[in-house]
């Protein structure tokens, strides 16, 4: 396998699959000249023991090297869409993903089962970086702070969405890549973001609810509870017991 510039986008896996091909290529020709003299009727069974009595190699390097072109290194662009339900608690900060649709284009699915729970894993993965994976370290001695979990927030089960639903773009062959497939790995988190977006419109209907004019204010990620209780602004006269 030639290596890549980077191992970002899926790429090493792409690349190893190329290899993969290469290497079962040369093996089938190996195979099919070595066997030549069985009959038609030989099985792959047959040939591989045959191949095995005799002595020849069954083990193959496979070697693949991309080609840029236009100097972009990427062949193709995935394409998805999600959205987002979340709830938020004005007066904790607190969050809940209710409902989470994604619709993701993966080429023709290798294996539907397979693509849907890496969807399924990136997006939970996203919606720790976007709401809950805070990192913070001593302004002085820059130590880590949130080194374990009970600071170091990563998404648990009750972080998943209660109702998540995946589906694959349906008749979308990708020509440039194994059985006309697309990479599914790291692109669905790209989309969490919708979640940190969908947090925002709440702090907007709140402020708008209390009657207060606010034109922008600024939320980065993650959204934890400390920074987006604050936002809310809850007037004080609207609480009560």
């Amino acid at each position: 396998m030639h290596a890549a510039a980077e191992t970002g986008g899926s790429i090493s896996s792409e690349l190893v699959c190329k290899a993969t091909m290469d290497a079962c290529n040369q093996l089938k020709q190996r195979i099919d000249t070595s066997t030549e003299s069985l009959p038609e009727t030989a099985t792959w069974m047959d040939r591989v023991k045959y191949c095995a009595a005799n002595g020849i190699d069954l083990s193959q390097r496979g070697w693949y090297k991309a080609v840029h072109t236009n100097n972009n290194p990427f062949a193709y662009n995935c394409y998805g869409v999600m959205c987002t339900e979340v709830e938020l608690d004005v007066l904790t900060g607190e969050t809940n993903v209710a409902r989470l649709d994604v619709l993701y284009d993966c080429g023709r699915s290798v294996n539907p089962e397979i693509d849907v729970g890496q969807i399924e894993g990136a997006v939970v993965m996203g919606l720790g970086y976007w709401l809950t994976e805070e990192m913070l370290y001593d302004t002085t001695t820059g130590a880590n702070l949130t080194h374990n979990t009970w600071e170091y927030k990563p998404p648990m089960c009750l972080d998943i969405p209660q109702d998540m639903r995946v589906s694959l773009l349906k008749d979308s062959p990708n020509p440039l890549f194994v059985l006309k497939s697309k990479a599914v790995g790291e692109p669905p988190q790209v989309m969490a973001c919708s979640a940190l977006f969908a947090a925002k419109h709440c702090i907007d209907a709140a402020l708008q609810e209390y009657g207060v004019t606010r034109s922008h204010f600024n939320l980065s990620g993650p959204g934890t509870p400390d920074v987006l209780q604050p936002l809310c602004q809850p007037p004080v006269q609207k609480m009560t017991i």
